[in-house]
């Protein structure tokens, strides 16, 4: 399932908030650093006319944009489902932004196409080989795309509905970049890379496995291997039955990992109170624009299954397993799955 292109730029869902959150750390390439030759040589190779439009999109499209609104199949997203989700542009090639995995390629516009065109191809990441056919307006700071999810016919309008394969993605300049002007990465100047490249905090002294973690006890234990998902909702939105079939959760020692649609949407290390009434279950992200963040749960055992309840990141944590609409909350019953 190419879900990934829906959060191609929202980048990630199932990830964020432990529901459809998503998409990894970036880095800027130097190499690709985009500079006035490089439009240049597409104008001179598209005619006067269409490339200096071209170079104009270019250059305006360089730089860190963060995801504002996503709608997927006529489904507006809960905005809890893709914070912190982004796309760097430099030259030609892209990065997304995604919790547990990275996705990267080169993209081509057509700004003279009515409406303006947007072709993906990633070269990168567990859509590798994959092409996503999308349009675009470009105003300002605000950037409008509607592309390809699981259809392979290119949107004629910025509208989705059920069915129709498209994700609708309204993207704002990032305003954390200090600079948007590409020949800054040229001169070694990256603050979204450098805002990637903190040192990792260093590992309790306690370590036991060699990540800092004793051995896991009877409960944890208990949480180990693969399971599948039976249902799922988040902030009130149900999750579709193509996203149960095809979602995963590993977890190994004291580590979890989701992966939907064959992609990590989540990864995190945790700990359990199976003490507590109800059971206490806590995250800290390990990937992604939440990377650090300590995310609040509740679990429970319903015979051989077993049902999650979490807060968004840095929210006060779940007393109920409900996921009401404006809760911010995502709820999930996951089953053993066969081997």
């Amino acid at each position: 399932m190419k879900f990934v292109h829906a959060a191609l730029f929202a980048v990630g869902l199932v990830g964020v908030d432990a529901g459809w959150l998503t998409f990894q750390a970036m880095a800027a390439d130097p190499n690709a650093a985009f500079s006035g030759s490089v439009a240049a040589r597409q104008a001179a190779a598209e005619g006067p006319e269409k490339g200096a439009t071209m170079k104009s999109d270019l250059e305006k499209l360089q730089g860190a944009w963060s995801v504002s609104t996503l709608e997927i199949d006529g489904r507006k997203m809960a905005e809890n489902i893709f914070a912190g989700s982004k796309i760097v542009l430099n030259g030609r090639k892209f990065t997304t932004i995604s919790m547990g995995a990275t996705y990267k390629g080169t993209f081509k516009i057509d700004a003279a196409s009515t409406p303006k065109t947007l072709d993906l191809n990633f070269t990168e990441g567990p859509e590798k080989g994959n092409t996503s056919l999308g349009i675009y307006e470009l105003d300002g700071a605000t950037w409008k795309i509607c592309l390809t999810v699981s259809s392979k016919v290119r949107p004629k309008e910025f509208a989705t509905r059920a069915g129709s394969g498209h994700a609708l993605e309204t993207l704002k300049r990032d305003k954390n970049e200090k600079s948007t002007n590409p020949l800054d990465k040229a001169r070694g100047k990256d603050p979204v890379a450098e805002s990637r490249n903190d040192p990792a905090p260093a590992s309790t002294p306690d370590e036991r496995d060699g990540r800092g973690h004793k051995p896991p006890d009877k409960e944890m234990a208990r949480l180990e291997g693969e399971w599948s998902m039976v249902s799922g909702e988040i902030n009130g939105q149900a999750l579709p039955k193509e996203f149960l079939k095809t979602s995963k959760r590993v977890v190994k020692s004291h580590e979890t990992t989701v992966i939907i649609g064959g992609q990590v949407f989540l990864k995190a290390t945790f700990t359990v109170n199976a003490s507590k009434k109800p059971m206490t279950i806590d995250y800290v992200l390990t990937g992604g624009p939440m990377k650090d963040k300590t995310q609040l749960g509740i679990y429970e055992w319903d015979g051989d299954q077993v049902r999650f309840c979490f807060s968004a990141p840095g929210k006060d944590r779940p007393t109920e397993f409900t996921a009401k609409a404006g809760s911010e909350r995502t709820c999930s019953l996951w089953k053993r799955a066969k081997p």
